[in-house]
């Protein structure tokens, strides 16, 4: 039984690690896109939501890093 728990204190640290989070947003946001329309004007604004976890956050906003990555 206690390998169960040992699992999954290994699978949190890999998750924590490695930033899945970020490559299951990207999954998500990529099958979101299937299913808009197609954008017409160019110039338009485009909006995209998301989460800032706390260690995205630097002096009460997100980093530039974390950003530009977002971006």
């Amino acid at each position: 039984m206690w390998w169960v728990l040992w699992l999954l204190v290994a699978l949190l640290a890999l998750f924590c690690s490695l930033d899945v989070w970020y490559f299951l947003q990207a999954a998500v946001v990529i099958v979101r896109a299937w299913f808009q329309p197609p954008v017409r004007d160019i110039t338009a604004e485009q909006t995209l939501t998301g989460r800032v976890t706390p260690h995205d956050i630097d002096m009460c906003h997100m980093n530039n890093a974390r950003y530009l990555r977002e971006c």
